[in-house]
């Protein structure tokens, strides 16, 4: 049995030995993945998550995909559901302090996105507002700008390439009133830069 075993890796994770699980476990990982059981114990995770908000556990999940190579396939739903929480924990998120979770884990929602195009193009497709609608949140969440950081510029620096897979009908609105006014110039650049690149592909007008 799988289950046992990974109740016990997750609860390691979250009460005693935090990142150094993923590497103490890392064949188990491997082996798991490989036989295809770790897909639907993630989803189960983030099942939980949408009912208990555990930010642990979903930052567990994050992690899970991000140090591990997971195929994913056209029938799973799990960046569906990694946009829905998102689009949970950011409801009240208008500003971000030095530490706080929410931003750790934006950034690394938009960061294993880029790694799993396959999958944030499939979950645009099923449900057409919910990527935008987090997008959106993010590029408002207030932020010091420093010269390196933090967590929650990444975030909004790496949803800026999120806008390849939405429909120009509804991402040109965002990019205008959000990201294009964005405080934090580097934002802005990046957006700009994005622009050019959707005009080449006939994405942008």
């Amino acid at each position: 049995m799988v289950q046992p075993e990974y109740d016990e890796i997750l609860n390691q994770y979250q009460y005693r030995e935090g990142y150094s699980t993923f590497e103490k476990y890392r064949s188990w990982f491997k082996e798991n993945i490989e036989t295809g059981k770790i897909r639907p114990l993630l989803k189960n995770t983030l099942l939980e998550v949408k009912k208990t908000k555990s930010l642990r556990k979903y930052d567990f999940v994050l992690l899970v995909i991000q140090a591990m190579r997971i195929d994913f396939i056209e029938e799973d739903n799990h960046f569906e559901l990694l946009f829905e929480i998102a689009d949970l924990i950011t409801k009240e998120f208008k500003e971000s302090q030095n530490g706080d979770k929410e931003s750790w884990l934006l950034h690394q929602l938009t960061d294993i996105c880029i790694h799993n195009d396959d999958q944030v193009e499939l979950t645009a497709k099923r449900n057409s507002n919910l990527i935008p609608r987090v997008i959106e949140k993010i590029g408002k969440v207030k932020y010091e700008p420093k010269a390196y950081g933090p967590q929650m510029y990444f975030a909004a620096y790496k949803a800026v390439g999120l806008f390849w897979y939405i429909p120009q009908e509804i991402s040109k609105e965002i990019i205008q009133e959000v990201y294009l006014k964005h405080f934090d110039k580097r934002v802005v650049e990046e957006t700009e830069e994005l622009i050019e690149h959707l005009k080449e592909e006939g994405q942008y007008d």
